[in-house]
């Protein structure tokens, strides 16, 4: 009986070893992509979750006013509103010299504004990658909040007609312009800067006998330079300035009955105002609320210190709207 042994042929042994070679370079290839993909998409994730771009801008107030000077700092502002529109009414009478003396009246008082309103320093740092812009300065602060209850005389008004004025001359023109509603306000900020140039604009054009010029520049301060902004949550602090404001005139008239009618009238209005806010806040208010009580109840025994008390609490109560 014959035995025979077959051996695999060299060249298939060959084939196979080649083949199985192929087969761990794609393997190895696709291992290979895989984790390229995968660093690839975690590359990207990371450089998603980084902004392009980042900006700090910090300020830094440089002065912190009292009370009584936020006081005459608006009662400041408040004046040169009315010097503007005394300006436009001996405009409008062509009186060329009384126009002359309100303006020079409206440009000592925006000097005044200019002097004694408080600087603010600005840090500001901003970032693109490598590139980096930094800058400090220091700015004033030169808009001015009007307190309406300080004045004894309503400025407001010519205000609100020359808004309306402005308002009706573009509808004919065909520019949309925001609705009388938009008037109504809690809040009333004079640009002072822009007050300032343009009651010099208006002076020059007078100089060289251009009236009308010389309105537009005045009507531009009344228009532009005044801006109205409304919050109804601000409504009750508005009654309690409103009210201390009282308080502290007819305290000056020895009228101490009426001025703790007033002071009560200030605490409700702030509990009023206190059920609309967060609890760190309704804190404060709820603390301010009983100064003013225990301020009322000792009128008779502390009324020469009382006046000074009043317009501490008012510059308190003018905090809150922050």
């Amino acid at each position: 009986m014959l035995t025979g042994v077959f051996a695999v042929p060299a060249v298939a042994q060959t084939y196979a070893d080649t083949d199985q070679a192929m087969r761990n370079q794609q393997q190895t290839r696709t291992e290979t992509s895989q984790r390229q993909d995968t660093n690839a998409s975690s590359q990207a994730a990371t450089s998603a979750a980084q902004p392009r771009i980042t900006a700090d801008i910090k300020s830094q107030p440089q002065v912190q006013l009292t009370g009584e000077e936020k006081q005459a700092l608006s009662q400041a502002g408040a004046r040169l509103l009315l010097h503007v529109d005394k300006a436009r009414q001996a405009l409008a009478y062509k009186d060329k010299e009384e126009a002359l003396n309100q303006i020079n009246k409206g440009l000592t008082l925006a000097r005044i504004i200019d002097r004694t309103a408080p600087a603010c320093q600005v840090n500001a740092t901003i970032k693109a990658g490598d590139l980096v812009y930094q800058d400090q300065s220091m700015e004033k602060m030169l808009d001015i909040p009007i307190y309406s209850e300080l004045g004894q005389v309503s400025i407001l008004a010519p205000i609100e007609a020359a808004k309306r004025d402005s308002a009706q001359k573009s509808q004919l023109t065909g520019i949309p312009v925001v609705q009388d509603v938009e008037l109504q306000h809690t809040a009333v900020t004079l640009d002072a800067r822009m007050s300032k140039r343009q009651l010099k604009a208006a002076k020059t054009m007078l100089d060289n006998d251009q009236p009308e010029p010389a309105d537009q520049a005045l009507a531009a301060i009344q228009t532009s330079g005044v801006s109205f902004t409304y919050a109804e949550t601000d409504l009750p602090l508005i009654r309690a300035r409103e009210n201390l404001t009282l308080a502290k005139d007819l305290l000056t008239q020895q009228r101490p009955e009426a001025a703790r009618t007033a002071l009560h009238e200030a605490a409700h209005a702030l509990s009023s105002y206190g059920r609309q806010v967060d609890e760190t806040r309704a804190s404060q208010v709820k603390s301010l609320r009983q100064q003013i009580t225990e301020l009322s109840q000792n009128l008779e025994n502390n009324q020469a210190g009382a006046a000074e008390r009043i317009s501490h609490l008012w510059d308190q109560v003018t905090e809150l709207a922050g």
